[in-house]
């Protein structure tokens, strides 16, 4: 049995450098949205003292997940669970915290990011559903009625014959259509 069938589908790809660039773009707006975000608190901590500004990544977090999906959206969240772990919570740069109600904020952000996060994906997820099951309505409503449209063509064809024309009354007659 080789590795890739043991190893599920997106980690074969990572390993073997086959992702998408969609993939890419995913994880790279999930690190641009965390660094604006942490940019902002850095603005606003310095001047104003906010209780819960880490909560302001979930909009980072809420972003990525509607635009890109799960994987993003809990890497933008462990990201920012990290930067704002190394940037604000004392003591900066280094991922030790000191405080016991810090590490119950910080987990409960992480928690809270990433079922945030998941519940996006899948929100976005069932409306990509929906999109295709509307696409996919609108051409079974075009099958059903061209088929529809050949029946009516088929039996106006056999109502011209000379049976049909017997059984319209006039034998050997040939119905007009009104197209």
């Amino acid at each position: 049995m080789t590795s890739a069938a043991v190893i599920p589908r997106s980690v074969a790809g990572l390993l073997s450098g086959k992702l998408s660039r969609r993939c890419y773009l995913g994880y790279t707006a999930a690190l641009a949205a965390v660094s604006v975000v942490s940019l902002l608190i850095g603005l606003v901590l310095g001047r104003v003292n906010l209780a819960n500004s880490s909560m302001l990544y979930l909009f980072a977090v809420m972003a990525t997940a509607v635009a890109f999906g799960r994987g993003p959206a809990v890497f933008a969240s462990v990201v920012a669970f990290l930067v704002f772990d190394w940037f604000f919570v004392e003591p900066v740069h280094q991922f030790t915290v000191t405080d016991p109600e810090e590490w119950v904020s910080l987990v409960f952000f992480l928690l809270t990011a990433t079922v945030t996060g998941q519940l996006a994906a899948g929100q976005r997820q069932r409306a990509l559903e929906a999109q295709q099951r509307g696409r996919e309505a609108v051409v079974l409503y075009d099958v059903v009625r061209l088929m529809s449209e050949a029946e009516f063509e088929t039996a106006r064809f056999v109502f011209t014959l000379p049976v049909g024309g017997a059984l319209a009354g006039t034998p050997g007659a040939v119905a007009v259509s009104g197209a």
